[in-house]
């Protein structure tokens, strides 16, 4: 279904699912008290889906901002085109990024397409369809795109954070940006992302943030 958040108090209208306008939204899954995006700032937002993360970091960094949007699954980028089209003032800062975000870079992968749930296919299923996408670390994209800064990184990949945030050391090191990640999808995700974010640089400080009844959608925020 296509909401109108205006009467959140969001000038976007988008194609969404309700669970994604409740935690996106309303309670604000990407941040907290102390890791939020401001004016200005560049954004890489990991797993864009169908862009609701996207516009709604756009209205957030405004027309002096960037938000950078990673999204490899085909019929997940129809929709955030869409959804882009329906936004085109806000949308104006926000550019598509067709790779999965990983720790080598232009690397053939196969998936299978789960919409807002797709995840790079690890086990053998010759059940299913496969698609295939092209991989490319964060270090490498802002090196080829000559990104001046990067000030906020958000991860929510189904899994592949540990890989995805291996292939960004450089950026976390020259820019200290804050980050968002995702830290429910594995059990060891809990303690080895703080531990590699605290290796690439031991002055950040960490935050946790739980956003459902469940195992899921808990969020690991860390700050310099």
């Amino acid at each position: 279904k296509c909401y109108d958040l205006g009467q959140i108090g969001y000038p976007i209208k988008c194609y969404a699912i309700p669970e994604s306008i409740i935690m996106d939204f309303i309670r604000k899954q990407y941040e907290n008290e102390f890791v939020k995006i401001d004016f200005g700032d560049c954004v890489i937002d990991c797993g864009a889906c169908w862009g609701d993360t996207a516009l709604l970091f756009a209205t957030q960094c405004g027309e002096r901002g960037k938000v950078i949007s990673f999204e490899f699954v085909p019929s997940n980028i129809d929709i955030f085109n869409l959804n882009m089209e329906m936004n085109s003032e806000i949308s104006k800062v926000i550019t598509l990024a067709p790779y999965a975000v990983s720790d080598i870079s232009y690397q053939e992968i196969e998936f299978c397409d789960d919409g807002t749930s797709t995840s790079i296919v690890i086990e053998k299923d010759v059940k299913r369809k496969k698609q295939k996408a092209q991989t490319i670390t964060i270090d490498e994209y802002a090196r080829k795109e000559r990104l001046e800064k990067v000030d906020f990184i958000k991860m929510d990949i189904e899994g592949a954070e540990v890989d995805a945030l291996k292939g960004c050391k450089e950026t976390i090191q020259n820019y200290g940006p804050k980050l968002a990640i995702s830290i429910y999808h594995k059990r060891s995700d809990m303690w080895e992302i703080p531990l590699m974010i605290q290796e690439m640089n031991p002055n950040y400080k960490f935050y946790i943030k739980h956003n459902s009844r469940s195992s899921l959608e808990t969020i690991l925020f860390a700050k310099l």
